[in-house]
């Protein structure tokens, strides 16, 4: 019988690269690949912060910070545009549009409930799913979907 073999390998194991944010107590941390670089957000008090890295783990731009409110981000994709769009569920179900510059660019509203386990698929180019538990009993459970075009709204 031979030794069991490790899937692991040596060239894909990596270590911590940076510290984004110092400030103890940061929450919700969202990361995504658009291909060329990854996007990274965090909550760090009244602000989220983007900033993107490369796959070395060398930053990019940011980090850039936006005072915001009531938003906790919960997920993130790629956009068309090679921009990231982070939704979040805290006092309603919104999403915020960020370039690959690490400009914030609009906040909107896609349901005005706030929501739980706040998933969103696809981008890139392709349409969006968006998936949340809206905390009813009223309809399977509470799980509320909605779907966008590539361009959002779309």
């Amino acid at each position: 019988m031979s030794a069991a073999m490790s899937i692991r390998s040596a060239s894909f194991v990596s270590t911590k690269t940076q510290t984004l944010s110092t400030t103890s107590g940061s929450t919700k941390t969202v990361i995504a690949s658009n291909g060329t670089v990854y996007g990274v957000s965090w909550i760090d008090g009244s602000n989220i912060y983007f900033r993107t890295i490369n796959d070395s783990g060398a930053a990019g731009c940011g980090p850039t910070a936006l005072a915001i409110t009531g938003f906790v981000p919960s997920d993130i994709v790629p956009t068309k545009g090679g921009g990231f769009l982070i939704v979040s569920g805290s006092t309603k179900i919104e999403a915020l549009d960020v370039s690959n510059t690490c400009v914030f660019g609009t906040r909107f509203t896609i349901d005005a409930d706030s929501g739980t386990n706040v998933h969103l698929a696809g981008g890139g180019g392709k349409p969006y799913g968006l998936a949340w538990d809206d905390g009813s009993t009223i309809d399977i459970k509470g799980v509320q979907t909605r779907t966008f075009g590539a361009n959002i709204c779309d």
